[in-house]
């Protein structure tokens, strides 16, 4: 997440448009959740998808001085989410909302 500042002025953009879709994508989760409904553990599901995309290539495009930062944001910040993600559909799943 947040790439867009330290990654070539080319793929700014990019970077920037990806992470608003991984911000809309976490305001979907929470406004589902918050209603009970079942289908917040496919929004939930999909940003765990986008965010190991995100971890793969922030990583990979770093600059090099960057990439120290990246791994660990990666680490820190952007694994961790991903996981937590993952463990909320699950447990939607589990529990059976509707």
């Amino acid at each position: 997440m947040l790439l867009g500042f330290y990654a070539s002025a080319a793929a700014r953009p990019l970077w920037i448009g990806f992470d608003l879709l991984l911000v809309a994508g976490m305001a979907l989760t929470g406004w589902l959740a918050r209603r009970r409904d079942g289908r917040a553990a496919l929004t939930a599901a999909g940003l765990t998808a986008l965010m190991l995309a995100d971890v793969w290539f922030d990583v990979m495009t770093a600059r090099p001085g960057y990439r120290p930062t990246s791994i660990v944001m990666a680490l820190t910040l952007e694994l961790p989410f991903a996981a937590a993600c993952a463990a909320f559909a699950l447990r939607v799943r589990a529990q059976g909302w509707r």
